[in-house]
């Protein structure tokens, strides 16, 4: 039988020690690029999906906010007609108005907590309200119950735009 030379020998086993070295140590680093990657992955999606869960209660709270708004500002123009079709319809009593008042008060006061006053549009709302409040006896009082109605479309619309965008 023929011997193998020793530097063959050598080689041989030296190739069979540092095989698997060699494996292990390019399976780690793909291990750890690996990781590395599932974690950038990971956080982006956690990102991405914070920000969605975000949008989508900003957007709910938003929507709760303009049906709210929509149902005060109809509610007070119902009542202020309302009140205006029972002065002008005759004699009313101080303590009949002050009846006929409380809710409309109270829809004033809504609107004030509801409506941002740093806005023009919201703050003529709030203005206007008060003055069919002021004197609902006022020959006016029918044209300003229409500028609060124009004045909410526009508001509502400009909020539901934002809605559907998703801000």
């Amino acid at each position: 039988m023929a011997t193998v030379p020793y530097w063959v020998q050598a080689i041989t086993a030296a190739a069979a020690l540092l095989g698997p070295l060699v494996a292990y140590a390019v399976a780690h680093k793909n291990i750890e690029t690996t990781l590395r990657v599932a974690r950038r992955q990971t956080t982006s999606a956690l990102n991405v999906a914070s920000k969605q869960v975000h949008a989508n209660v900003v957007s709910a709270n938003r929507q709760k906010w303009i049906d709210a708004l929509r149902d005060d500002l109809a509610a007070f123009i119902t009542e202020s007609s309302t009140a205006r079709a029972r002065v002008a319809s005759g004699r009313i009593s101080a303590s009949e108005l002050h009846e006929i008042a409380k809710p409309m008060i109270l829809l004033y006061n809504r609107l004030r907590l509801r409506l941002n006053p740093g806005e023009e549009d919201h703050r003529e709302v709030i203005e206007t309200v008060k003055l069919i409040l002021q004197d609902i006896r006022a020959s006016n009082v029918a044209d300003l119950e229409e500028r609060v109605a124009v004045l909410g479309q526009t508001i509502l619309k400009r909020e539901w735009t934002r809605v559907k965008q998703g801000d």
